[in-house]
């Protein structure tokens, strides 16, 4: 049976902030969302907002005016396709920052799991098959539910099978980067 996948980006946009920066959204993440939705015929969902204005992957303070506007029908899309698939793969779609306060970032890409690693595993595996990329493995970043709110509360609380990726953003600042790594993660999902 084919699996079907749901792609999410969190931090797709930088809409109202208008700035090519990190804090704003993660830079080549939405390119590489929609390149994959194609290569895996499935739907994928955007944030509309940078994070600047609201995070959508951090628990809301109950009273940000923004939760009504943006927060809320993001998740709600989220949780609707969840609801008409069968046991969807959850992609969670990011990108990190080529170093952090002066240290280089070796990985070009990194998959992030918390206690569940049935698809982490396995497409670790697949990704250092290549043997021309360095991947993270909970590095730089893991899933912390105390800290995370798109995979923990879609798909772990589900029991769904899923992936958080971070492209490395000089990796998928451009768009044929973009096209490369997601036809490169593609193949190696593919491969399960």
């Amino acid at each position: 049976m084919k699996r079907r996948y749901l792609l999410v980006c969190d931090h797709a946009s930088n809409a109202m902030m208008e700035r090519e920066h990190h804090t704003a959204y993660d830079i080549g993440a939405a390119g590489v969302t929609r390149r994959l939705a194609e290569l895996l015929d499935a739907p994928a969902i955007y944030s509309s907002v940078s994070r600047l204005i609201i995070d959508c992957n951090r628990t809301p303070a109950a009273d940000d005016p923004n939760v009504a506007a943006y927060f809320t029908p993001y998740h709600d899309a989220i949780e609707a396709a969840v609801e008409k698939m069968v046991d969807p793969v959850f992609l969670s779609i990011h990108s990190m920052t080529p170093e952090l306060d002066g240290v280089a970032r070796p990985w070009q890409i990194a998959l992030s799991s918390y206690t569940d690693r049935r698809l982490t595993d396995p497409v670790l595996a697949a990704l250092r098959a290549f043997g021309d990329i360095t991947v993270g493995d909970n590095e730089p970043y893991d899933i912390d539910p105390a800290v995370d709110y798109t995979t923990p509360v879609h798909a772990i609380r589900r029991g769904l099978l899923h992936l958080q990726v971070e492209f490395r953003q000089d990796e998928v600042a451009t768009e044929s980067g973009q096209l490369w790594w997601a036809e490169r993660f593609a193949q190696a999902i593919g491969t399960l």
